[in-house]
């Protein structure tokens, strides 16, 4: 399937739209809900469950409240538990220090990160004019280290070797030094009538896809930016990096592979009518895809063929999340609410269940012998993987943001009228 076998730019027919219900989950993002009151978005939840699914779309959330995305960097060593304190308790789940970030009304915590012995909290204010705040804490001591007031709104934070890189809204960078807190202001270049709606770290570079099919290149060792590329028609709703390549989806289903070195593409797909990719992953050799249409298929890494569909048992909404783990596929279904386990040797279903009083699966992840599965009810719920996820072996009710590696487990409370982050520590048992 080579890249010049490929016309489907010129060959694709626009789909009759009778009534509002036509219409693609794109464009209530792109061009209803992106532009309506927050108050009114709040309404649209209860209109029906495809707009309460769609107007907590994270992407719209990202464009509408310019939120945070949380990284959860892989530091789970057992000298970082112990520098906490390590806790004795008969359960596997002991809080450590509980952190009083915020008592304003109107500011909410919108991402938590970690790195080494520091914690990042990013908060908002959407009282006129709109704040953003950044708050630096020592999590041996519990003490506030630093804290960073901004007139801007925060479209993205990442962390790279001992620096905080803060992308805002109005065309500013800011490097924050995490051991002398030094801050140093460089432009920034996001495009001025698009929004960015994918985005993945790796190494020192970081990659940004943005709604108007554009992708851009941002070197983190020098702050610039190296590369931009009209890479599709539609939204860059995918991003994934696989050896020295890139693997890019689209909002009408094509998938794009490019040399990471010389940018240049290699070999794409097919555009498919309302088949929205909404999250990719590798396994060996083959490549995961998943749709608004509830479509998991696989394909070939190497030039992106056809392989097969796999039957997604009971689920038949959006695929937003696919990882593999011992020989296992998991997947969840957003519209309805359910976890999915297959065995990849057999390709038969193990496990397909909707989960309770857990809501829209917002994201799923697994570390040995677990599953954490958090929904929009902030709920976050782990599942002991041998016996099945059908019973929580632990419920946390009030998580409305988290960060975790698999021992260090981080949640924010917006209940109430105090903001608290609150530290807990995870090991199994012996």
């Amino acid at each position: 399937m080579n890249k010049l076998e490929n016309k489907h730019l010129d060959t694709y027919q626009p789909i009759e739209i009778k009534t509002i219900h036509d219409l693609s989950d794109e464009l209530f993002i792109s061009y209803i809900f992106k532009y309506i009151s927050s108050k009114d978005l709040l309404a649209t939840t209860l209109v029906c469950k495809r707009w309460n699914k769609l107007s907590n779309d994270p992407f719209l959330l990202t464009s509408r409240f310019l939120n945070l995305f949380s990284i959860k960097p892989a530091i789970s060593n057992e000298t970082a538990i112990q520098t906490l304190g390590r806790v004795s308790s008969t359960t596997n789940l002991s809080k450590l220090q509980e952190y009083l970030v915020s008592t304003k009304m109107n500011e909410s915590v919108l991402g938590i990160i970690r790195i080494d012995h520091q914690l990042i909290v990013s908060l908002v204010d959407f009282n006129e004019p709109i704040t953003s705040t950044k708050k630096i804490y020592d999590m041996k001591t519990g003490t506030l280290q630093s804290t960073i007031n901004s007139q801007e709104l925060t479209v993205i934070c990442r962390v790279y070797e001992n620096s905080l890189i803060i992308f805002n809204q109005n065309d500013s960078i800011q490097e924050i030094n995490l051991k002398n807190f030094q801050e140093t202001i460089y432009p920034c270049f996001f495009p001025k009538k698009s929004y960015l709606q994918s985005t993945m770290q790796f190494d020192n570079e970081l990659v940004f896809g943005f709604a108007n099919g554009l992708i851009q290149f941002f070197d983190l060792k020098s702050m610039k930016l190296t590369h931009s590329i009209n890479a599709h028609r539609g939204s860059v709703r995918c991003i994934l990096k696989h050896e020295n390549f890139l693997f890019t989806a689209g909002e009408f289903g094509e998938i794009k592979k490019w040399n990471l070195e010389t940018k240049e593409l290699l070999f794409e797909t097919e555009a498919l009518d309302q088949r929205t990719i909404c999250t990719l992953h590798i396994h060996q050799n083959t490549l995961f895809t998943g749709n608004n249409r509830g479509d998991l298929v696989m394909r070939h890494v190497n030039n992106l063929s056809f392989n097969k569909h796999l039957s997604t048992g009971n689920g038949t909404g959006t695929i937003d999340k696919i990882l593999t783990y011992n020989q296992q596929l998991f997947f969840c279904s957003l519209d309805d609410e359910s976890i999915n386990i297959q065995n990849l040797e057999t390709e038969k279903s193990v496990f397909c269940e909707k989960l309770q009083d857990m809501g829209h699966l917002m994201n799923i992840m697994v570390h040995p012998g677990e599953l954490a599965v958090w929904g929009n009810h902030q709920k976050l719920a782990f599942f002991n993987i041998n016996d099945h996820p059908k019973h929580p072996t632990q419920v946390i009710k009030t998580a409305s943001n988290y960060c975790y590696d698999g021992k260090i487990l981080i949640t924010s409370n917006l209940d109430g009228y105090k903001k608290l982050v609150k530290v807990f520590v995870k090991y199994q048992e012996d």
